[in-house]
């Protein structure tokens, strides 16, 4: 069985870079336009990545929005997937979406 490894929230990811240009979350947020709750917020992987968002971080780490917008959707993917599959109600329209193209 193929067992993948839950991805990190790209949140984690945007914490670490804050502390290797010694940014706070309070200053990042000044920087990029957004309350400090907010980037809290994504920071503990309770809030996405918009494409917005990802519009700025990009900027302010310069790797780009894509980068930050594909971490975000490989982890609602990979979480979405799971949901499907240990969900019972979900299960069910997988499974009906399935037999339909039998």
């Amino acid at each position: 069985m193929d067992r993948k490894l839950p991805p990190f929230h790209p949140g984690k990811f945007i914490e670490e870079n804050l502390k290797s240009l010694e940014l706070s979350i309070p200053k990042a947020a000044n920087i990029l336009s957004v309350s400090k709750q907010h980037l809290y917020r994504v920071a503990q992987g309770k809030n996405s990545i918009t494409p917005d968002l990802a519009y700025r971080i990009g900027k302010l780490f310069g790797n780009g929005s894509r980068f930050w917008l594909n971490l975000q959707i490989q982890y609602d993917v990979y979480y979405t997937e799971q949901d499907y599959l240990t969900n019972p109600e979900k299960k069910s329209i997988s499974d009906n979406i399935i037999a339909q193209l039998r």
